[in-house]
Protein backbone atom coordinates (compact mmCIF):
# COMPACT_ATOMS: atom_id res chain seq x y z
CA UNK A 1 0.00 0.00 0.00
CA UNK A 2 1.30 2.96 -1.49
CA UNK A 3 2.27 5.84 1.74
CA UNK A 4 -0.02 8.58 2.36
CA UNK A 5 0.18 12.11 3.50
CA UNK A 6 -2.48 14.44 5.56
CA UNK A 7 -3.00 17.37 3.58
CA UNK A 8 -5.42 20.49 5.18
CA UNK A 9 -7.18 17.75 7.38
CA UNK A 10 -7.95 15.18 4.30
CA UNK A 11 -6.39 11.89 4.09
CA UNK A 12 -5.19 11.64 0.72
CA UNK A 13 -3.32 9.18 -0.93
CA UNK A 14 -1.29 9.89 -3.93
CA UNK A 15 -1.94 8.54 -7.66
CA UNK A 16 1.02 8.69 -10.55
CA UNK A 17 -0.77 9.06 -14.36
CA UNK A 18 1.04 8.84 -16.70
CA UNK A 19 -0.21 10.43 -20.09
CA UNK A 20 1.25 9.49 -23.28
CA UNK A 21 1.67 12.27 -25.69
CA UNK A 22 1.21 16.38 -25.33
CA UNK A 23 -0.76 16.47 -22.11
CA UNK A 24 2.18 15.81 -23.90
CA UNK A 25 25.56 5.80 -12.32
CA UNK A 26 23.17 5.46 -15.55
CA UNK A 27 22.78 2.66 -18.04
CA UNK A 28 25.09 2.93 -21.03
CA UNK A 29 22.32 4.42 -23.90
CA UNK A 30 22.22 2.61 -26.89
CA UNK A 31 21.78 4.44 -30.52
CA UNK A 32 19.67 2.86 -31.98
CA UNK A 33 16.32 4.69 -31.37
CA UNK A 34 14.70 7.91 -30.70
CA UNK A 35 14.55 8.90 -26.85
CA UNK A 36 11.35 9.14 -25.65
CA UNK A 37 9.99 12.63 -23.53
CA UNK A 38 8.79 13.19 -19.76
CA UNK A 39 7.07 16.35 -18.29
CA UNK A 40 5.82 15.97 -14.97
CA UNK A 41 2.72 17.92 -12.72
CA UNK A 42 1.67 17.19 -9.45
CA UNK A 43 -1.90 18.37 -8.55
CA UNK A 44 -1.69 17.65 -4.87
CA UNK A 45 -1.57 20.63 -2.44
CA UNK A 46 1.39 20.00 -0.90
CA UNK A 47 4.69 22.28 0.68
CA UNK A 48 6.73 19.28 -0.05
CA UNK A 49 9.00 19.46 -3.51
CA UNK A 50 8.84 16.06 -5.10
CA UNK A 51 11.95 13.92 -6.81
CA UNK A 52 10.82 11.95 -10.14
CA UNK A 53 13.10 8.91 -10.40
CA UNK A 54 13.26 7.06 -13.32
CA UNK A 55 15.10 3.29 -13.52
CA UNK A 56 15.95 4.42 -10.15
CA UNK A 57 18.02 7.83 -11.45
CA UNK A 58 16.53 10.99 -10.77
CA UNK A 59 15.35 12.95 -13.61
CA UNK A 60 13.68 15.69 -12.40
CA UNK A 61 12.60 17.41 -9.44
CA UNK A 62 9.20 19.31 -8.42
CA UNK A 63 9.15 22.40 -6.26
CA UNK A 64 5.63 23.31 -6.58
CA UNK A 65 2.67 22.15 -7.14
CA UNK A 66 0.10 23.10 -10.64
CA UNK A 67 3.02 23.79 -12.29
CA UNK A 68 4.37 21.71 -15.65
CA UNK A 69 7.99 20.89 -16.03
CA UNK A 70 9.70 21.08 -19.52
CA UNK A 71 10.42 18.02 -21.50
CA UNK A 72 12.99 15.46 -20.59
CA UNK A 73 14.69 13.41 -23.31
CA UNK A 74 14.53 9.83 -21.73
CA UNK A 75 15.27 6.02 -22.82
CA UNK A 76 13.10 4.43 -24.69
CA UNK A 77 11.92 1.23 -23.52
CA UNK A 78 10.63 -0.39 -20.30
CA UNK A 79 10.45 2.09 -17.64
CA UNK A 80 10.36 2.63 -13.68
CA UNK A 81 9.11 6.45 -12.44
CA UNK A 82 8.77 6.60 -9.05
CA UNK A 83 7.95 9.84 -7.08
CA UNK A 84 9.64 10.50 -3.58
CA UNK A 85 9.47 13.44 -1.21
CA UNK A 86 12.42 15.82 -0.38
CA UNK A 87 14.93 15.54 1.00
CA UNK A 88 15.29 11.92 -0.39
CA UNK A 89 15.18 9.36 2.72
CA UNK A 90 18.86 7.96 3.95
CA UNK A 91 16.88 4.42 4.12
CA UNK A 92 15.07 2.56 1.78
CA UNK A 93 11.33 3.46 1.71
CA UNK A 94 8.56 2.90 -0.98
CA UNK A 95 7.50 5.70 -2.79
CA UNK A 96 4.92 7.90 -2.96
CA UNK A 97 3.65 6.18 -6.34
CA UNK A 98 4.87 4.43 -8.82
CA UNK A 99 4.61 3.19 -12.23
CA UNK A 100 6.31 0.83 -14.87
CA UNK A 101 5.17 1.63 -18.64
CA UNK A 102 6.64 1.12 -21.89
CA UNK A 103 8.21 4.35 -23.49
CA UNK A 104 7.86 4.48 -27.05
CA UNK A 105 10.60 5.79 -29.25
CA UNK A 106 9.71 9.48 -29.88
CA UNK A 107 6.46 9.40 -27.85
CA UNK A 108 5.58 11.82 -25.43
CA UNK A 109 4.25 11.12 -21.81
CA UNK A 110 3.28 13.52 -19.04
CA UNK A 111 3.91 11.98 -15.01
CA UNK A 112 0.87 13.56 -12.88
CA UNK A 113 0.21 13.21 -9.66
CA UNK A 114 -2.98 13.23 -8.69
CA UNK A 115 -4.95 13.14 -5.29
CA UNK A 116 -5.69 9.33 -4.72
CA UNK A 117 -8.64 8.04 -2.48
CA UNK A 118 -8.54 7.09 1.16
CA UNK A 119 -10.47 4.10 0.63
CA UNK A 120 -8.56 2.55 -2.43
CA UNK A 121 -5.30 1.29 -4.01
CA UNK A 122 -4.46 4.25 -6.39
CA UNK A 123 -4.85 3.61 -10.03
CA UNK A 124 -2.64 4.18 -12.91
CA UNK A 125 -3.40 4.60 -16.54
CA UNK A 126 -1.70 5.63 -19.63
CA UNK A 127 -3.06 7.48 -22.84
CA UNK A 128 -2.31 8.80 -26.04
CA UNK A 129 -2.99 12.91 -26.79
CA UNK A 130 -2.66 14.12 -30.44
CA UNK A 131 -0.13 17.52 -29.90
CA UNK A 132 -0.57 18.96 -33.39
CA UNK A 133 -3.62 20.83 -34.62
CA UNK A 134 -4.39 20.01 -38.40
CA UNK A 135 -6.05 24.26 -38.46
CA UNK A 136 -4.37 26.67 -36.83
CA UNK A 137 -8.20 28.85 -36.16
CA UNK A 138 -9.33 26.07 -33.65
CA UNK A 139 -8.06 25.81 -30.21
CA UNK A 140 -7.89 22.07 -28.05
CA UNK A 141 -9.37 22.12 -25.23
CA UNK A 142 -8.93 18.50 -22.56
CA UNK A 143 -10.52 18.13 -19.54
CA UNK A 144 -9.21 15.90 -16.96
CA UNK A 145 -11.08 14.33 -13.48
CA UNK A 146 -8.56 14.21 -10.69
CA UNK A 147 -11.44 13.90 -8.11
CA UNK A 148 -10.83 10.56 -5.71
CA UNK A 149 -13.78 8.16 -6.48
CA UNK A 150 -15.90 11.02 -8.24
CA UNK A 151 -17.37 10.43 -11.79
CA UNK A 152 -18.53 12.83 -13.70
CA UNK A 153 -20.65 13.25 -16.39
CA UNK A 154 -20.15 16.61 -18.78
CA UNK A 155 -23.27 18.80 -19.98
CA UNK A 156 -23.32 21.28 -22.80
CA UNK A 157 -27.26 22.44 -21.73
CA UNK A 158 -29.14 19.50 -22.34
CA UNK A 159 -26.81 17.52 -24.48
CA UNK A 160 -24.54 14.78 -22.77
CA UNK A 161 -20.72 15.41 -24.13
CA UNK A 162 -19.92 12.73 -22.22
CA UNK A 163 -21.96 10.21 -19.40
CA UNK A 164 -18.95 9.36 -17.11
CA UNK A 165 -15.29 10.42 -16.68
CA UNK A 166 -14.01 8.14 -14.34
CA UNK A 167 -10.87 9.44 -12.21
CA UNK A 168 -7.86 9.17 -13.56
CA UNK A 169 -8.78 8.15 -17.02
CA UNK A 170 -7.74 10.42 -19.97
CA UNK A 171 -9.10 13.51 -20.74
CA UNK A 172 -12.22 14.37 -22.36
CA UNK A 173 -10.31 16.47 -25.43
CA UNK A 174 -12.04 18.67 -27.54
CA UNK A 175 -11.23 21.25 -30.62
CA UNK A 176 -13.76 24.47 -30.50
CA UNK A 177 -12.77 27.62 -31.86
CA UNK A 178 -13.91 30.48 -29.43
CA UNK A 179 -15.51 29.17 -26.82
CA UNK A 180 -15.91 26.44 -24.36
CA UNK A 181 -19.04 25.76 -22.59
CA UNK A 182 -19.17 22.55 -20.18
CA UNK A 183 -20.91 21.96 -17.13
CA UNK A 184 -19.89 19.33 -14.85
CA UNK A 185 -22.29 17.22 -12.72
CA UNK A 186 -22.07 14.10 -10.35
CA UNK A 187 -22.30 11.37 -13.15
CA UNK A 188 -24.43 9.30 -10.42
CA UNK A 189 -26.46 11.94 -9.23
CA UNK A 190 -26.43 14.77 -12.59
CA UNK A 191 -28.64 17.04 -10.06
CA UNK A 192 -25.34 17.77 -8.33
CA UNK A 193 -23.53 20.60 -10.13
CA UNK A 194 -19.85 20.30 -9.22
CA UNK A 195 -18.35 22.89 -11.62
CA UNK A 196 -18.80 24.47 -14.94
CA UNK A 197 -16.29 26.13 -17.84
CA UNK A 198 -18.89 28.32 -18.85
CA UNK A 199 -17.88 31.11 -21.30
CA UNK A 200 -14.24 30.52 -21.33
CA UNK A 201 -12.76 32.73 -24.18
CA UNK A 202 -10.31 30.15 -26.44
CA UNK A 203 -7.42 31.88 -28.46
CA UNK A 204 -6.81 29.88 -31.39
CA UNK A 205 -3.52 27.63 -31.76
CA UNK A 206 -3.74 27.65 -27.90
CA UNK A 207 -4.07 24.31 -26.03
CA UNK A 208 -5.79 24.26 -23.02
CA UNK A 209 -5.59 21.78 -20.51
CA UNK A 210 -8.40 21.59 -17.16
CA UNK A 211 -8.32 19.12 -14.35
CA UNK A 212 -10.87 18.80 -11.68
CA UNK A 213 -8.77 19.14 -8.49
CA UNK A 214 -10.28 19.00 -4.99
CA UNK A 215 -10.95 21.93 -2.78
CA UNK A 216 -8.34 22.19 -0.14
CA UNK A 217 -10.87 21.66 2.16
CA UNK A 218 -11.81 18.71 0.86
CA UNK A 219 -15.61 19.84 -0.04
CA UNK A 220 -16.56 20.28 -3.84
CA UNK A 221 -14.40 20.68 -6.82
CA UNK A 222 -12.39 23.48 -8.38
CA UNK A 223 -10.41 24.03 -12.19
CA UNK A 224 -6.87 24.27 -12.68
CA UNK A 225 -5.75 25.34 -15.79
CA UNK A 226 -3.04 25.78 -17.59
CA UNK A 227 -2.85 27.24 -21.37
CA UNK A 228 0.10 26.73 -24.02
CA UNK A 229 0.82 28.00 -27.24
CA UNK A 230 0.35 25.48 -30.09
CA UNK A 231 4.13 26.24 -31.48
CA UNK A 232 7.05 24.54 -32.44
CA UNK A 233 10.74 25.73 -33.09
CA UNK A 234 13.17 24.69 -36.17
CA UNK A 235 16.65 24.14 -35.98
CA UNK A 236 19.03 23.14 -39.15
CA UNK A 237 22.38 21.46 -38.08
CA UNK A 238 25.11 21.59 -40.89
CA UNK A 239 27.89 18.63 -40.07
CA UNK A 240 28.58 17.62 -44.06
CA UNK A 241 32.40 18.16 -44.14
CA UNK A 242 33.47 20.20 -47.32
CA UNK A 243 29.92 21.08 -48.00
CA UNK A 244 29.38 24.38 -48.89
CA UNK A 245 26.90 27.25 -47.41
CA UNK A 246 22.97 26.14 -47.51
CA UNK A 247 19.68 27.29 -47.88
CA UNK A 248 16.90 26.49 -46.42
CA UNK A 249 12.86 27.10 -47.79
CA UNK A 250 9.89 25.58 -47.67
CA UNK A 251 8.24 23.43 -50.50
CA UNK A 252 6.37 26.75 -51.19
CA UNK A 253 9.48 28.52 -51.97
CA UNK A 254 9.45 30.50 -48.62
CA UNK A 255 13.16 30.93 -47.75
CA UNK A 256 13.78 30.30 -43.91
CA UNK A 257 17.61 29.94 -43.92
CA UNK A 258 20.44 31.11 -46.22
CA UNK A 259 24.04 30.50 -46.21
CA UNK A 260 24.42 28.34 -43.29
CA UNK A 261 27.59 27.04 -43.10
CA UNK A 262 29.39 24.11 -41.85
CA UNK A 263 29.18 23.78 -38.52
CA UNK A 264 26.77 25.92 -37.82
CA UNK A 265 23.60 25.88 -35.74
CA UNK A 266 20.89 27.85 -37.00
CA UNK A 267 18.75 30.10 -34.74
CA UNK A 268 15.61 28.72 -33.81
CA UNK A 269 12.62 29.17 -35.85
CA UNK A 270 8.82 29.26 -34.81
CA UNK A 271 6.18 27.75 -36.82
CA UNK A 272 3.05 26.30 -36.26
CA UNK A 273 3.21 22.74 -35.52
CA UNK A 274 2.67 19.94 -38.30
CA UNK A 275 3.81 18.94 -41.08
CA UNK A 276 6.26 20.66 -42.97
CA UNK A 277 8.26 20.30 -46.42
CA UNK A 278 11.95 21.87 -46.61
CA UNK A 279 14.29 21.67 -49.84
CA UNK A 280 17.63 21.76 -49.07
CA UNK A 281 20.21 23.70 -51.96
CA UNK A 282 23.43 25.26 -52.05
CA UNK A 283 23.72 29.13 -51.85
CA UNK A 284 25.36 29.45 -54.91
CA UNK A 285 23.93 27.08 -57.18
CA UNK A 286 22.31 28.39 -59.99
CA UNK A 287 18.53 28.20 -59.63
CA UNK A 288 18.10 26.20 -62.35
CA UNK A 289 20.31 23.22 -60.55
CA UNK A 290 18.56 20.35 -58.49
CA UNK A 291 18.05 20.94 -54.68
CA UNK A 292 20.66 19.18 -52.61
CA UNK A 293 17.90 17.67 -50.68
CA UNK A 294 14.25 18.26 -52.01
CA UNK A 295 10.93 17.05 -50.86
CA UNK A 296 12.14 16.70 -47.13
CA UNK A 297 9.31 15.97 -44.82
CA UNK A 298 9.24 17.28 -41.26
CA UNK A 299 6.66 16.61 -38.57
CA UNK A 300 7.17 19.54 -36.34
CA UNK A 301 5.73 18.62 -32.61
CA UNK A 302 3.99 20.75 -30.34
CA UNK A 303 6.01 22.64 -27.79
CA UNK A 304 8.96 21.21 -29.05
CA UNK A 305 12.02 22.06 -30.82
CA UNK A 306 13.29 19.90 -33.97
CA UNK A 307 16.87 19.50 -35.10
CA UNK A 308 17.29 18.72 -39.21
CA UNK A 309 21.13 17.26 -39.23
CA UNK A 310 22.63 17.38 -42.70
CA UNK A 311 25.42 14.97 -42.36
CA UNK A 312 27.74 13.16 -44.38
CA UNK A 313 30.69 13.36 -46.47
CA UNK A 314 30.73 15.60 -49.88
CA UNK A 315 34.06 13.92 -50.99
CA UNK A 316 31.83 10.46 -50.72
CA UNK A 317 28.93 11.82 -52.18
CA UNK A 318 27.12 10.45 -49.16
CA UNK A 319 24.53 13.48 -48.43
CA UNK A 320 21.88 12.85 -46.20
CA UNK A 321 19.50 14.67 -43.66
CA UNK A 322 18.04 13.01 -40.14
CA UNK A 323 15.41 14.57 -38.56
CA UNK A 324 15.76 14.63 -34.68
CA UNK A 325 13.43 15.92 -31.88
CA UNK A 326 15.62 17.91 -29.29
CA UNK A 327 14.56 19.86 -26.58
CA UNK A 328 12.76 22.69 -25.65
CA UNK A 329 13.68 25.89 -24.64
CA UNK A 330 11.86 26.13 -21.55
CA UNK A 331 14.54 23.75 -19.51
CA UNK A 332 13.40 24.55 -16.20
CA UNK A 333 12.35 21.82 -13.84
CA UNK A 334 15.23 19.22 -15.10
CA UNK A 335 17.92 18.64 -12.62
CA UNK A 336 19.61 22.28 -12.59
CA UNK A 337 23.12 20.57 -12.28
CA UNK A 338 23.20 18.73 -15.18
CA UNK A 339 23.67 19.31 -19.17
CA UNK A 340 22.11 16.86 -21.51
CA UNK A 341 24.49 15.94 -24.97
CA UNK A 342 23.37 14.59 -28.14
CA UNK A 343 26.59 12.58 -29.78
CA UNK A 344 25.51 12.62 -33.29
CA UNK A 345 27.50 9.95 -36.24
CA UNK A 346 27.73 11.44 -39.15
CA UNK A 347 30.70 9.38 -40.54
CA UNK A 348 28.66 7.99 -43.30
CA UNK A 349 31.55 4.95 -44.26
CA UNK A 350 31.86 4.48 -40.10
CA UNK A 351 31.49 1.62 -37.53
CA UNK A 352 29.05 1.88 -34.61
CA UNK A 353 30.56 4.10 -32.20
CA UNK A 354 31.11 3.88 -28.37
CA UNK A 355 31.42 7.00 -25.74
CA UNK A 356 33.83 5.34 -22.81
CA UNK A 357 34.74 8.37 -19.82
CA UNK A 358 38.38 7.82 -18.48
CA UNK A 359 37.36 5.97 -15.85
CA UNK A 360 36.19 2.81 -17.86
CA UNK A 361 32.66 3.09 -17.47
CA UNK A 362 30.23 3.07 -20.90
CA UNK A 363 28.31 6.32 -21.58
CA UNK A 364 26.77 5.50 -25.17
CA UNK A 365 26.66 2.02 -26.78
CA UNK A 366 26.25 1.27 -30.58
CA UNK A 367 25.79 4.70 -32.14
CA UNK A 368 25.25 4.56 -36.01
CA UNK A 369 25.14 6.29 -38.49
CA UNK A 370 21.84 5.56 -39.41
CA UNK A 371 20.40 5.73 -35.98
CA UNK A 372 18.87 8.82 -34.03
CA UNK A 373 21.86 10.87 -32.26
CA UNK A 374 22.00 9.44 -28.90
CA UNK A 375 21.51 11.47 -25.78
CA UNK A 376 22.90 11.33 -22.47
CA UNK A 377 22.56 13.65 -19.10
CA UNK A 378 25.46 14.57 -17.31
CA UNK A 379 26.45 16.67 -14.10
CA UNK A 380 28.41 19.94 -14.85
CA UNK A 381 31.68 19.20 -15.03
CA UNK A 382 34.71 18.33 -17.03
CA UNK A 383 35.07 14.98 -18.54
CA UNK A 384 37.77 12.88 -20.39
CA UNK A 385 35.97 10.68 -22.86
CA UNK A 386 37.14 7.84 -25.50
CA UNK A 387 34.98 6.86 -28.62
CA UNK A 388 35.97 3.96 -29.75
CA UNK A 389 34.65 1.25 -32.44
CA UNK A 390 32.06 -0.97 -30.89
CA UNK A 391 33.25 -3.60 -28.75
CA UNK A 392 37.17 -2.28 -29.56
CA UNK A 393 37.29 -0.76 -26.19
CA UNK A 394 40.73 -0.13 -26.34
CA UNK A 395 40.96 1.27 -29.66
CA UNK A 396 39.97 4.84 -29.83
CA UNK A 397 38.88 6.66 -32.68
CA UNK A 398 39.47 9.93 -30.75
CA UNK A 399 40.15 11.25 -27.51
CA UNK A 400 38.60 14.16 -25.61
CA UNK A 401 40.38 15.78 -23.11
CA UNK A 402 38.80 17.98 -21.16
CA UNK A 403 35.60 19.19 -22.38
CA UNK A 404 33.31 21.10 -20.11
CA UNK A 405 29.64 20.51 -19.03
CA UNK A 406 28.00 23.09 -18.29
CA UNK A 407 24.56 23.16 -16.10
CA UNK A 408 21.36 23.78 -18.10
CA UNK A 409 23.74 23.81 -21.36
CA UNK A 410 22.88 21.61 -24.77
CA UNK A 411 25.41 20.11 -26.35
CA UNK A 412 25.43 18.33 -29.82
CA UNK A 413 28.89 16.33 -29.80
CA UNK A 414 29.31 15.10 -33.83
CA UNK A 415 31.34 12.33 -35.13
CA UNK A 416 32.20 13.57 -38.65
CA UNK A 417 34.51 12.97 -42.01
CA UNK A 418 36.42 15.44 -42.88
CA UNK A 419 39.44 14.38 -45.66
CA UNK A 420 42.28 16.29 -44.80
CA UNK A 421 41.81 14.76 -40.99
CA UNK A 422 41.37 11.33 -42.32
CA UNK A 423 44.56 11.72 -44.50
CA UNK A 424 46.48 12.29 -41.02
CA UNK A 425 45.07 9.54 -39.76
CA UNK A 426 42.53 11.32 -37.00
CA UNK A 427 38.73 11.72 -36.84
CA UNK A 428 37.79 15.25 -35.87
CA UNK A 429 34.85 15.78 -32.79
CA UNK A 430 32.63 19.22 -33.48
CA UNK A 431 31.06 20.21 -30.14
CA UNK A 432 28.54 23.14 -30.67
CA UNK A 433 26.69 24.00 -27.27
CA UNK A 434 23.79 26.38 -26.32
CA UNK A 435 22.28 27.68 -23.40
CA UNK A 436 18.69 26.23 -22.61
CA UNK A 437 18.12 28.69 -19.79
CA UNK A 438 15.98 32.05 -20.75
CA UNK A 439 18.14 33.68 -17.96
CA UNK A 440 21.13 32.31 -19.11
CA UNK A 441 23.61 29.68 -18.01
CA UNK A 442 27.24 30.18 -16.46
Amino acid sequence: MLKSRILGGLLIGWVLLLVWGGWGHNPPSSGAQAPAYLRFISLVPTEQSLSILLNEVEVLRSEQPERFSAWLPVPAGEATLAVYTLPLPLVEEPPVASRTALLEPGARYTAIVVPGSNEEAPTLSIFFTETTLNTTDIARVALFNALPDQPVRLLQGDTVLLAELIPGDAPWVSDQRDRVNVQVVDAAAPENQLADLLAVPLAPGNSYFFALVPQENGDGARVFQHVEAFQSNLRVLHVVAGLPRVDVSTAEGELLLEGLGFGEMSSPLSRAPGPLTLSLELTDQAASATPLIEALAVDLAWQAETVVLLKGSQASGQVSTQVVGALPSDFLDILPENGVIYFVHAISDGPGLDVWRADGSLLLENVTYDAPPAFLSLPAGRYDLRITPTGEPDTPLYTVENTTVRAGNLYFWVAYDDLIFVQRGERPLLQLERCLRPEGCN
